[in-house]
């Protein structure tokens, strides 16, 4: 089928192949909206996220045509659709990273508050693993990537304030030290 990989610098992956995301600024629009996945993303966030204060006079023109090449990039895999004022990617299941990251730690979670201590200590691994895959949109740097980063490293380190799942440092140590007390 194919992936959209954001741990990591973006990377966008079919069954022929890795696909070009583009330049920094593309790959900037790009993240925007799969931070944003499923919600519409106004045009003139997008210019003042991608460009800041001081857009070029073409900005709606280049980003019409980073879009259209991002349309070519997730073929298949997500759909871009726009308005006269916005854009929305839809992604197919499974495809994106993050969205199964999060399915992994909700796995977690619920076999670990079901007592099977096994499976959450296997998801844990799968979930703490997938960070080490390096720092979500690495090279992109916009609010609404430094806002996922952050929600991200929360949910790592164990500071997380969702109260959804347990932090996934805390609770793979949880897990792997009932591990060795019961082995004992």
């Amino acid at each position: 089928m194919g992936s959209i990989s954001a741990l990591g610098p973006l990377r966008v992956e079919s069954p022929e192949g890795k696909r070009r995301v583009g330049g920094p600024r593309q790959q900037a629009v790009a993240a925007v909206l799969l931070v944003n996945r499923g919600q519409p993303i106004r045009t003139e966030r997008l210019i003042d996220e991608v460009w800041g204060e001081s857009p070029p006079v073409s900005v709606r023109s280049s980003l019409q045509s980073y879009v259209s090449n991002l349309r070519r990039a997730f073929a298949g895999l997500a759909r871009i659709d726009s308005t006269s004022n916005s854009y929305t990617i839809l992604l197919q299941p499974g495809v994106f990273d993050l969205d199964e990251l999060a399915r992994t730690i909700q796995q977690a979670a619920d076999l670990l508050s079901e007592g099977d201590l096994t499976g959450a200590s296997l998801r844990y691994g799968q979930a703490v693993a997938a960070f080490g895959a390096g720092t979500a949109f690495d090279g992109v740097d916009t609010p609404s990537v430094q806002q996922e980063r952050s929600r991200l490293d929360e949910l790592r380190m164990g500071t997380g304030r969702s109260g959804t799942s347990p932090p996934l440092i805390s609770a793979t140590d949880t897990v792997r030290r009932h591990f060795r007390l019961t082995a004992r």
